[in-house]
Protein backbone atom coordinates (compact mmCIF):
# COMPACT_ATOMS: atom_id res chain seq x y z
CA UNK A 1 0.00 0.00 0.00
CA UNK A 2 0.99 3.61 -0.52
CA UNK A 3 -0.60 6.40 1.48
CA UNK A 4 -1.86 9.51 -0.28
CA UNK A 5 -2.72 12.41 2.07
CA UNK A 6 -6.45 13.24 1.89
CA UNK A 7 -7.44 16.36 0.00
CA UNK A 8 -9.71 17.80 2.63
CA UNK A 9 -10.30 21.42 3.53
CA UNK A 10 -8.14 22.05 6.61
CA UNK A 11 -9.24 24.28 9.49
CA UNK A 12 -6.14 25.30 11.44
CA UNK A 13 -6.20 25.03 15.22
CA UNK A 14 -4.63 26.63 18.28
CA UNK A 15 -0.89 25.99 18.48
CA UNK A 16 0.95 25.94 21.84
CA UNK A 17 3.73 28.37 22.66
CA UNK A 18 6.95 26.60 21.68
CA UNK A 19 10.44 28.01 21.38
CA UNK A 20 11.78 25.80 18.60
CA UNK A 21 13.63 28.18 16.32
CA UNK A 22 17.41 28.23 16.34
CA UNK A 23 20.04 30.54 14.88
CA UNK A 24 20.65 28.04 12.09
CA UNK A 25 16.94 27.98 11.27
CA UNK A 26 16.91 31.78 11.04
CA UNK A 27 19.95 31.87 8.78
CA UNK A 28 19.02 28.87 6.59
CA UNK A 29 15.22 28.34 6.61
CA UNK A 30 13.93 24.78 6.48
CA UNK A 31 12.32 23.69 3.23
CA UNK A 32 9.09 21.68 3.14
CA UNK A 33 10.51 18.82 1.03
CA UNK A 34 7.19 17.07 0.43
CA UNK A 35 7.24 13.57 -1.04
CA UNK A 36 6.78 13.81 -4.83
CA UNK A 37 3.53 12.19 -5.93
CA UNK A 38 5.47 10.62 -8.81
CA UNK A 39 7.48 8.61 -6.26
CA UNK A 40 4.27 7.47 -4.55
CA UNK A 41 2.94 6.38 -7.94
CA UNK A 42 6.15 4.48 -8.73
CA UNK A 43 6.04 2.52 -5.47
CA UNK A 44 2.32 1.77 -5.84
CA UNK A 45 2.68 0.63 -9.46
CA UNK A 46 5.73 -1.49 -8.67
CA UNK A 47 3.94 -3.19 -5.77
CA UNK A 48 0.88 -3.85 -7.94
CA UNK A 49 2.95 -4.96 -10.92
CA UNK A 50 1.49 -2.24 -13.15
CA UNK A 51 3.22 -0.38 -15.96
CA UNK A 52 4.40 3.17 -15.34
CA UNK A 53 3.36 6.03 -17.57
CA UNK A 54 3.59 9.81 -17.89
CA UNK A 55 5.50 11.74 -15.22
CA UNK A 56 5.96 8.63 -13.08
CA UNK A 57 7.75 6.79 -15.89
CA UNK A 58 9.95 9.81 -16.58
CA UNK A 59 10.77 10.17 -12.87
CA UNK A 60 11.64 6.46 -12.65
CA UNK A 61 13.99 6.60 -15.63
CA UNK A 62 15.92 9.41 -13.94
CA UNK A 63 16.05 7.99 -10.43
CA UNK A 64 16.56 4.24 -11.04
CA UNK A 65 20.26 4.44 -12.04
CA UNK A 66 20.98 6.80 -9.13
CA UNK A 67 19.64 4.21 -6.68
CA UNK A 68 21.35 1.22 -8.35
CA UNK A 69 24.80 2.60 -9.08
CA UNK A 70 27.48 3.03 -6.38
CA UNK A 71 27.10 6.22 -4.37
CA UNK A 72 29.06 9.14 -5.77
CA UNK A 73 29.23 12.87 -5.23
CA UNK A 74 27.16 13.43 -8.36
CA UNK A 75 24.33 11.24 -7.05
CA UNK A 76 24.63 12.22 -3.38
CA UNK A 77 21.73 14.70 -3.13
CA UNK A 78 19.26 12.85 -5.37
CA UNK A 79 19.97 9.47 -3.81
CA UNK A 80 19.60 10.49 -0.17
CA UNK A 81 16.59 12.72 -0.88
CA UNK A 82 14.84 9.81 -2.58
CA UNK A 83 15.70 7.36 0.21
CA UNK A 84 14.39 9.79 2.84
CA UNK A 85 11.16 10.23 0.89
CA UNK A 86 10.81 6.45 0.66
CA UNK A 87 11.31 6.19 4.42
CA UNK A 88 8.69 8.88 4.97
CA UNK A 89 6.19 6.94 2.86
CA UNK A 90 6.74 3.94 5.16
CA UNK A 91 6.36 6.17 8.24
CA UNK A 92 3.04 7.41 6.86
CA UNK A 93 1.83 3.83 6.51
CA UNK A 94 3.02 2.91 10.00
CA UNK A 95 1.24 5.83 11.68
CA UNK A 96 -2.04 4.87 9.96
CA UNK A 97 -2.22 1.85 12.29
CA UNK A 98 -3.10 4.22 15.14
CA UNK A 99 -5.88 6.17 13.44
CA UNK A 100 -9.18 6.13 15.32
CA UNK A 101 -12.72 5.89 13.97
CA UNK A 102 -15.79 6.95 15.96
CA UNK A 103 -13.58 8.52 18.63
CA UNK A 104 -15.03 10.83 21.28
CA UNK A 105 -13.42 13.71 23.16
CA UNK A 106 -14.17 15.65 26.32
CA UNK A 107 -13.73 19.28 27.29
CA UNK A 108 -10.66 19.99 29.40
CA UNK A 109 -11.49 21.17 32.93
CA UNK A 110 -8.21 23.09 33.17
CA UNK A 111 -8.64 24.94 29.89
CA UNK A 112 -12.04 25.02 28.14
CA UNK A 113 -10.23 25.99 24.94
CA UNK A 114 -8.75 22.48 24.74
CA UNK A 115 -10.31 19.08 24.05
CA UNK A 116 -9.09 15.83 25.61
CA UNK A 117 -8.63 12.71 23.49
CA UNK A 118 -8.04 9.33 25.07
CA UNK A 119 -5.41 7.43 23.07
CA UNK A 120 -4.99 3.68 23.69
CA UNK A 121 -1.31 2.72 23.94
CA UNK A 122 -0.15 6.28 24.61
CA UNK A 123 1.68 5.25 27.80
CA UNK A 124 3.74 2.78 25.73
CA UNK A 125 4.48 5.39 23.02
CA UNK A 126 2.19 3.60 20.56
CA UNK A 127 1.74 6.08 18.99
CA UNK A 128 4.42 8.48 20.15
CA UNK A 129 2.79 11.89 20.74
CA UNK A 130 4.68 14.94 21.97
CA UNK A 131 3.74 18.51 22.79
CA UNK A 132 3.51 20.49 19.56
CA UNK A 133 2.60 17.46 17.43
CA UNK A 134 -0.37 17.67 15.06
CA UNK A 135 -3.37 15.42 14.50
CA UNK A 136 -6.50 15.85 12.42
CA UNK A 137 -10.15 15.34 13.39
CA UNK A 138 -13.04 15.00 10.95
CA UNK A 139 -16.61 14.97 12.26
CA UNK A 140 -18.50 11.75 11.64
CA UNK A 141 -21.91 11.94 9.96
CA UNK A 142 -24.91 9.80 10.84
CA UNK A 143 -24.42 7.57 7.79
CA UNK A 144 -20.89 6.66 8.92
CA UNK A 145 -19.07 8.95 6.49
CA UNK A 146 -17.02 11.97 7.49
CA UNK A 147 -17.27 15.64 6.66
CA UNK A 148 -15.04 16.68 3.77
CA UNK A 149 -13.21 18.92 6.19
CA UNK A 150 -10.55 18.23 8.79
CA UNK A 151 -9.78 20.23 11.91
CA UNK A 152 -6.05 20.51 12.51
CA UNK A 153 -5.32 20.10 16.21
CA UNK A 154 -2.10 20.88 18.09
CA UNK A 155 -1.06 18.87 21.14
CA UNK A 156 -0.71 21.15 24.16
CA UNK A 157 -0.24 18.55 26.91
CA UNK A 158 0.44 14.82 27.02
CA UNK A 159 -0.89 12.87 29.99
CA UNK A 160 -0.73 9.15 30.79
CA UNK A 161 -3.56 8.09 28.47
CA UNK A 162 -4.86 11.41 27.13
CA UNK A 163 -3.69 14.36 25.09
CA UNK A 164 -5.00 17.93 25.33
CA UNK A 165 -5.54 19.36 21.85
CA UNK A 166 -6.09 22.90 20.61
CA UNK A 167 -8.58 23.10 17.73
CA UNK A 168 -10.10 26.06 15.92
CA UNK A 169 -12.60 28.07 17.98
CA UNK A 170 -15.43 27.10 15.62
CA UNK A 171 -15.10 23.43 16.57
CA UNK A 172 -14.75 24.12 20.30
CA UNK A 173 -17.82 26.41 20.29
CA UNK A 174 -20.07 23.77 18.74
CA UNK A 175 -18.55 20.83 20.61
CA UNK A 176 -20.89 18.64 22.65
CA UNK A 177 -20.19 15.48 24.61
CA UNK A 178 -20.22 12.23 22.62
CA UNK A 179 -19.60 14.02 19.32
CA UNK A 180 -17.94 11.46 17.06
CA UNK A 181 -14.72 12.02 15.12
CA UNK A 182 -12.35 10.23 12.78
CA UNK A 183 -8.86 10.91 14.15
CA UNK A 184 -5.82 10.90 11.87
CA UNK A 185 -2.39 10.89 13.53
CA UNK A 186 0.74 12.39 12.01
CA UNK A 187 4.43 12.38 12.87
CA UNK A 188 6.76 15.32 13.31
CA UNK A 189 8.50 15.99 9.98
CA UNK A 190 11.16 18.23 11.54
CA UNK A 191 13.88 15.50 11.66
CA UNK A 192 13.23 14.70 7.99
CA UNK A 193 13.35 18.38 7.04
CA UNK A 194 16.65 18.76 8.91
CA UNK A 195 18.10 15.78 7.04
CA UNK A 196 16.98 17.14 3.67
CA UNK A 197 18.58 20.48 4.52
CA UNK A 198 21.81 18.74 5.58
CA UNK A 199 22.01 16.97 2.23
CA UNK A 200 21.51 20.25 0.40
CA UNK A 201 24.08 22.06 2.56
CA UNK A 202 26.67 19.35 1.88
CA UNK A 203 26.25 20.14 -1.81
CA UNK A 204 26.19 23.92 -1.40
CA UNK A 205 29.25 23.97 0.88
CA UNK A 206 31.29 21.68 -1.38
CA UNK A 207 31.92 18.90 1.14
CA UNK A 208 32.95 16.57 -1.67
CA UNK A 209 36.52 16.21 -0.42
CA UNK A 210 35.33 15.32 3.07
CA UNK A 211 32.63 12.83 1.99
CA UNK A 212 34.53 11.42 -1.01
CA UNK A 213 38.24 11.96 -0.32
CA UNK A 214 40.92 10.90 -2.79
CA UNK A 215 44.59 10.12 -2.37
CA UNK A 216 45.40 13.47 -3.98
CA UNK A 217 43.22 15.55 -1.65
CA UNK A 218 43.55 13.75 1.70
CA UNK A 219 46.10 15.13 4.19
CA UNK A 220 46.48 18.18 1.96
CA UNK A 221 45.93 20.95 4.53
CA UNK A 222 48.44 22.38 6.98
CA UNK A 223 48.27 21.23 10.64
CA UNK A 224 45.89 23.03 12.98
CA UNK A 225 48.47 22.88 15.78
CA UNK A 226 52.23 22.20 15.37
CA UNK A 227 53.34 18.58 15.38
CA UNK A 228 55.89 19.23 18.14
CA UNK A 229 53.44 20.71 20.65
CA UNK A 230 53.72 18.83 23.99
CA UNK A 231 50.41 17.34 25.15
CA UNK A 232 49.47 17.05 28.80
CA UNK A 233 46.58 14.59 28.70
CA UNK A 234 43.63 14.91 31.06
CA UNK A 235 43.54 11.12 31.31
CA UNK A 236 47.23 10.48 32.11
CA UNK A 237 46.86 6.71 31.58
CA UNK A 238 46.58 7.28 27.82
CA UNK A 239 50.13 8.67 27.70
CA UNK A 240 51.39 5.10 28.07
CA UNK A 241 49.38 3.82 25.10
CA UNK A 242 51.19 4.73 21.90
CA UNK A 243 48.28 4.12 19.50
CA UNK A 244 45.76 6.12 21.55
CA UNK A 245 48.28 8.95 22.10
CA UNK A 246 49.06 9.15 18.36
CA UNK A 247 45.34 9.16 17.47
CA UNK A 248 44.73 12.08 19.81
CA UNK A 249 47.73 13.92 18.36
CA UNK A 250 46.58 13.38 14.76
CA UNK A 251 43.03 14.55 15.55
CA UNK A 252 44.37 17.67 17.25
CA UNK A 253 46.65 18.43 14.30
CA UNK A 254 43.94 17.70 11.74
CA UNK A 255 46.38 15.44 9.88
CA UNK A 256 43.88 13.88 7.49
CA UNK A 257 41.98 17.04 6.56
CA UNK A 258 39.84 17.56 4.58
CA UNK A 259 39.19 13.82 4.89
CA UNK A 260 37.89 12.56 8.26
CA UNK A 261 40.20 10.82 10.71
CA UNK A 262 38.85 7.36 11.59
CA UNK A 263 39.27 5.50 14.87
CA UNK A 264 38.23 1.86 14.64
CA UNK A 265 38.56 -1.32 16.66
CA UNK A 266 36.62 -4.04 18.49
CA UNK A 267 34.45 -3.19 21.54
CA UNK A 268 36.37 -2.41 24.70
CA UNK A 269 39.58 -1.28 23.03
CA UNK A 270 39.33 2.34 24.18
CA UNK A 271 37.72 4.18 21.26
CA UNK A 272 35.36 6.24 23.42
CA UNK A 273 38.13 7.09 25.91
CA UNK A 274 40.34 8.23 23.02
CA UNK A 275 37.52 10.29 21.49
CA UNK A 276 36.71 12.00 24.81
CA UNK A 277 40.38 12.87 25.37
CA UNK A 278 40.61 14.24 21.82
CA UNK A 279 37.60 16.49 22.47
CA UNK A 280 39.20 17.76 25.67
CA UNK A 281 42.51 18.42 23.94
CA UNK A 282 40.80 20.40 21.19
CA UNK A 283 39.06 22.51 23.84
CA UNK A 284 42.38 23.14 25.57
CA UNK A 285 44.58 23.78 22.53
CA UNK A 286 42.09 25.24 20.02
CA UNK A 287 39.70 27.22 22.27
CA UNK A 288 37.99 28.91 19.31
CA UNK A 289 36.94 25.54 17.83
CA UNK A 290 33.31 24.42 17.59
CA UNK A 291 32.77 20.75 18.47
CA UNK A 292 29.74 18.70 17.45
CA UNK A 293 29.72 15.22 19.03
CA UNK A 294 27.22 12.83 17.44
CA UNK A 295 26.31 9.23 18.19
CA UNK A 296 24.00 6.60 16.65
CA UNK A 297 21.76 6.37 19.73
CA UNK A 298 20.67 8.39 22.75
CA UNK A 299 22.51 6.03 25.11
CA UNK A 300 25.74 6.37 23.12
CA UNK A 301 25.44 10.17 23.22
CA UNK A 302 24.80 9.97 26.97
CA UNK A 303 27.97 7.89 27.39
CA UNK A 304 30.11 10.53 25.66
CA UNK A 305 28.52 13.27 27.80
CA UNK A 306 29.10 11.30 31.02
CA UNK A 307 32.74 10.62 30.13
CA UNK A 308 33.27 14.29 29.35
CA UNK A 309 31.77 15.26 32.71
Amino acid sequence: QVYYPPRYDIVDGLAPDLETSSQLEKEIPLGIHRVPNALRDIIRHKLDGDELSGKSAEYFVNIEPILKEPLSWGSYVARFSTLMWAEEIQMELDIRNYDMDWATMTMSRDNPRLLLLRVPGLAENRPSVLKGDVLYAAKKLSDGSTEHKEYKGYVHEVYLNEVAIGFHKSLVDEFVDNMKFAIRFTFNRLPLQLMHRSVELADENSLEQMLFPTIETACALSPIVPADIPLRLVNRQLENNGEQYQAIKHILMGTSRPAPYLIFGPPGTGKTVTLVEAIQQVLINVPEAHILACAPSNSAADLIAQRLL
